[in-house]
């Protein structure tokens, strides 16, 4: 059953949006703080302001795991179903792994023999 909607007030200040009355959450501010974030975000995109900081993805050192294992670029992107250029391009800093291609290595320097195994039953 549908809770019932309140009725605000201006002098309401925290509001209690239908269906979170009784998980008790409050939601004080949030219109005001949505509509100065797309203040801010505006204001970033037409180059009035500078973002007050940068998301930097972590990254992996490819060419430490690979040399820890030994093995030569072609091996290395063989044995875990990489583009050679890939791997060259990872190792040389020309691109880096995006977010989900950052978890291969980092599985392969926790476990390269289950990934490897893993990879050639496929």
């Amino acid at each position: 059953m549908p809770l019932p909607r309140r009725r605000l007030l201006k002098s309401d200040r925290t509001v209690l949006y239908a269906g979170h009355e009784r998980q008790g959450i409050h939601c004080a501010g949030f219109g005001e703080e949505l509509i100065q974030s797309a203040r801010e975000a505006l204001a970033i995109a037409k180059g009035d302001m500078e973002p007050a900081g940068a998301f930097i993805p972590e990254t992996v050192d490819v060419a430490a795991i690979r040399r820890k294992q030994r093995l030569f670029q072609a091996v290395f992107a063989e044995r875990y179903g990489l583009p050679v250029a890939t791997l060259r391009d990872w190792e040389q800093k020309r691109r880096s792994p995006d977010r989900a291609a950052i978890v291969l290595p980092a599985l392969i320097e926790r476990n390269p023999e289950m990934v490897a195994d893993t990879l050639a039953a496929s």
